[in-house]
């Protein structure tokens, strides 16, 4: 288990809540619900880790592909290289989006061996990992968002000067 790095956020984890440590007991219904969400959390992990696997190899495929189709080049006038170019786009987009899903299957295994074991250090190591997972998604969020936006600014222009 990795270690948490408290200034990592600005604010170490026991400044954010002022109320001695033993103030927080779970009842069985939370456990009941935080077992679960484990569970599910750790099914979607697997699942999406697969589907990543899949398109992995779906992309190592393209690439074989794109050798095989630069055969064509002087035939046909078709380049296999804008293929490869895709496929190592693709892989790695699926290198990184691969982390965070490896953060929740993380989560789900720590999160049910630390109620297991009723260890805390390992639930807040479990929570850690769920918090990076959200804040991955989120940053990725507000990326594509302005990703978005610069798109529609930049049709927007470029239907204006086309008018005049």
């Amino acid at each position: 288990m990795e270690p948490i790095d408290e200034n990592q956020f600005g604010n170490a984890p026991e400044n954010l809540n002022p109320l001695p440590q033993d103030n927080l007991h779970l009842n069985q219904e939370a456990i009941f619900y935080l077992h679960n969400i484990a569970k599910w959390a750790g099914f979607l992990a697997i699942v999406h880790l697969i589907v990543m696997g899949l398109l992995a190899l779906m992309v190592i495929m393209m690439l074989f592909g794109a050798g095989y189709m630069s055969t064509f080049t002087n035939h046909y006038g078709f380049s296999g290289g804008i293929l490869a170019f895709m496929g190592i786009l693709y892989l790695l987009m699926i290198a990184i989006i691969t982390l965070p899903i490896w953060w929740l299957y993380k989560f789900s295994k720590n999160t049910k061996q630390a109620l297991f074991t009723k260890d805390a250090q390992q639930i807040a190591h479990a929570f850690h990992l769920l918090n990076r997972y959200f804040k991955f998604y989120g940053i990725l969020t507000i990326i594509v968002l302005g990703l978005y936006a610069l798109g529609i600014v930049g049709f927007l222009l470029i239907g204006l000067s086309t008018t005049y």
